[in-house]
């Protein structure tokens, strides 16, 4: 049975998508630039070649990761824990009761 996660889980998880965006994008670029310095130099037109498209991938890696985690941070923002009023008629005897509830707000616009 998979575990439940809560917002500080969310939190954390997304602390950590957005760490391994930020690394991919920056090491993407990084090896973008590496291959066009590579193949203006007219060193090595295949190595140039292989870094600048393993860099391209590596940065739309780190963009799609860096989406991700913000997905992940606005579902942590979403999800709250609070007491909730409990209604029955009759059976409390004017004594409002109230229950621990897991709360998910879904925005319809």
């Amino acid at each position: 049975m998979a575990q439940e996660m809560t917002k500080q889980d969310y939190l954390e998880l997304s602390r950590q998508q957005k760490n391994v965006g930020l690394i991919l994008l920056g090491g993407g670029a990084a090896l973008v630039t590496t291959g066009l310095l590579i193949v203006s130099g007219d060193l090595d037109s295949t190595i140039g070649g292989v870094c600048f498209y393993t860099g391209s991938i590596a940065v739309v890696s780190g963009l799609v990761t860096l989406i991700h985690a913000n997905n992940t941070k606005m579902k942590a923002n979403k999800l709250t824990l609070s007491n909730h009023p409990l209604y029955i008629l009759g059976a409390t005897n004017g004594i409002q009761k109230s229950y621990p509830a897991l709360t998910f707000k879904i925005s319809l616009n």
